[in-house]
């Protein structure tokens, strides 16, 4: 059982950004104890309760840690498997969960596995689930489902955006490995999903649609005051596949223990994420048809979108020459060289990688 938590020294910490204690999910049996080391160079205090509303339930409070120093608490629960999400009262960004195993989880039946996974990964308290979650809003986006309430935006029309595809490299692999327990898969890719999400709108995106392990998203559509060719949207774009690929680095460590673990194999598991966009004009609008309606782009620049997510290697984001344009004076940018023509687009010899901000 993982009954040491580390808070580790973090030099780059920054409010707007989640992250986990290590291990973020912490296995305790009933009745056992948790000690969490400060090794950071700033005291934290641990509070049980949901991070995304800041309010404790009450269940335990460290107390303040002082730095190099250690506080334990002692977790007499259920019956059953059950885990307790919780939070650094001094820095709510700072999160991780306990998970408290009736017994080793080795004798755990199927059904308390998929018990013990359901409230490990169950969203429904926060305020930003209920929100996703309404009737129409589960299967819409927000930032569509106010759009398309206007009568004028039923039809399409022509808008410089910028389209971004995410895509998992390694994913196919990872499936096949974890192919008798595939609900750590799931549970991970809703974890994925569910922030993802979140950074598109922070950044006035519009979630276009999941794509199996990808993602397709465009910015500049709500920067209806905005008279720049697309150049805020580009920023946005880029700012959001930054914040994204930071998020997905920081929790595949922990998922990768897991997975690791599960597929009881010696090699390996390795996943990133690959992003590639482009900044155009882009037909914009609903698809009417006899069965179903679609809100999306379409065009030729949303084609090299996609060709631009191809070109990307491990954890890369990849800007085609028009985005390039409009965000160089924001970000740190290197040359990629296109060794392989890019079908119908044979003319454009480089593409950049997005390496930081300014």
């Amino acid at each position: 059982m993982d009954n040491v938590v580390t808070i580790q020294r973090d030099d780059k910490w920054d409010p707007r950004r989640k992250k986990y204690f290590h291990p973020r999910f912490a296995k305790v049996l009933t009745g056992q104890e948790i000690r969490w080391i400060n090794h950071d160079t700033r005291n934290h205090r641990l509070v049980s309760g949901n991070p995304d509303t800041l309010i404790s339930d009450g269940i335990f409070d460290t107390g303040e840690i002082l730095i190099g120093q250690a506080s334990s608490v002692q977790f007499n629960i259920s019956e059953r498997a059950t885990s307790i999400p919780y939070f650094c009262f001094l820095h709510p960004n700072e999160r991780g969960t306990i998970v408290i195993m009736p017994s080793d989880e080795d004798s755990l039946t199927n059904e308390e596995r998929l018990q013990l996974l359901e409230s490990t990964f169950v969203f429904d308290d926060s305020a930003e689930f209920k929100k996703m979650h309404t009737s129409l809003e589960k299967y819409v986006d927000p930032v569509v489902l106010e759009q398309v309430r206007d009568p004028e935006l039923v039809t399409m029309q022509n808008k410089i955006l910028t389209i971004v595809f995410w895509d998992i490299s390694g994913f196919s692999v990872l499936c096949e490995s974890l192919q008798f327990h595939q609900e750590l898969v799931v549970a991970f890719l809703r974890e994925f999903f569910s922030e993802a999400a979140a950074i598109i709108h922070k950044y006035n995106g519009v979630l276009d649609k999941f794509i199996g392990d990808g993602i397709m998203a465009f910015f500049g559509f709500k920067d209806t005051c905005v008279n720049d060719n697309g150049k805020k949207g580009a920023i946005n774009a880029v700012n959001a596949a930054i914040e994204l690929r930071d998020f997905f680095d920081e929790i595949k460590v922990d998922w990768i223990d897991l997975w690791s673990v599960k597929a009881g194999q010696q090699e390996k598991i390795s996943i990133h994420l690959r992003c590639g966009m482009n900044t155009g004009n882009v037909l914009v609008g609903l698809i009417l048809t006899e069965k179903r309606d679609q809100f999306t782009t379409i065009g030729t620049n949303v084609n090299l979108a996609s060709r631009m997510e191809s070109v990307a290697t491990e954890d890369q984001i990849v800007v085609s020459p028009s985005t390039k344009m409009w965000i160089e004076e924001e970000f740190n940018l290197t040359i990629v060289p296109v060794e392989k023509a890019i079908k119908g687009y044979e003319s454009i010899t480089e593409c950049y990688e997005v390496v930081s901000k300014k």
